[in-house]
């Protein structure tokens, strides 16, 4: 295994563009724009039942794909006053069609797993039109955060999936300072980084002085999406 590269605020690696800093702003905007979908869902959305677990609700956009919003527990997510925040970004192989059946059955896998994790509060999937996968997902707190990392089938998924389905992947971690309708923004910081064109996998790590979505607002419109809900 690689050592991991420590990486300055503002650093920048011609090498491996996935590094930039302007994609952590960008991949910020997107992770807030897949918590106003969540906050629209649980202010008012009529097909979330409140006393029931782990329920999935999917939204089309306007090129008709989906973004799939898990809330595992919808009381938690309406009265707690701060959350454990992680975004997980992945640029997908252009052969990732080969890796489909493995990926789906590894993705039914962990949202039957969703339950059983009861700090893991929701578990947001968002599709962009550049190609970019993207989760976003809300935990309790950090100790929920470490149990969803014994998770077999997220363990799998992370040694034996994301090698052959994407080129890179970037993982941050932060907080969200405020009850989730308060619409306060999360905050990141750290971003890690996975590059797995290299054998064994290249691996980096940022760290950010509280990186908020004010600062990355106008990365949002990169991925072709407004702040709306319809």
């Amino acid at each position: 295994m690689t050592d991991v590269i420590q990486l300055h605020e503002t650093e920048l690696l011609p090498d491996r563009p996935f590094t930039n800093p302007h994609s952590t702003l960008r991949d910020l905007a997107a992770m807030e724009f897949t918590l106003t979908l969540l906050r629209e869902v649980m202010g008012q959305s009529p097909y979330l039942t409140m006393d029931r677990r782990h329920q999935q609700i999917f939204w089309g956009n306007p090129e008709q794909q989906e973004h799939r919003l898990i809330v595992n527990d919808a009381p938690q997510l309406l009265s707690r006053e701060h959350f454990v925040l992680v975004g997980f970004f992945g640029n997908r192989r252009r052969d990732a069609i080969a890796a489909t059946q493995p990926i789906d059955a590894t993705d039914t896998r962990l949202v039957e797993e969703l339950s059983h994790h009861q700090g893991l509060l929701a578990y947001c999937t968002c599709y962009f039109p550049d190609g970019t996968y993207g989760n976003t997902i809300l935990f309790a707190d950090e100790e929920a955060k470490l149990h969803w990392g014994t998770s077999e089938a997220h363990r799998f998924a992370v040694e034996m999936i994301s090698p052959n389905y994407y080129h890179h992947i970037r993982l941050h971690s932060g907080i969200l300072p405020a009850p989730l309708l308060f619409a306060q923004p999360g905050v990141l910081h750290v971003t890690k980084y996975y590059d797995f064109a290299q054998l064994p996998t290249w691996r980096a790590v940022r760290r950010l002085p509280g990186l908020s979505v004010e600062a990355a607002f106008h990365g949002l419109y990169e991925y072709g999406w407004q702040l709306t809900v319809s």
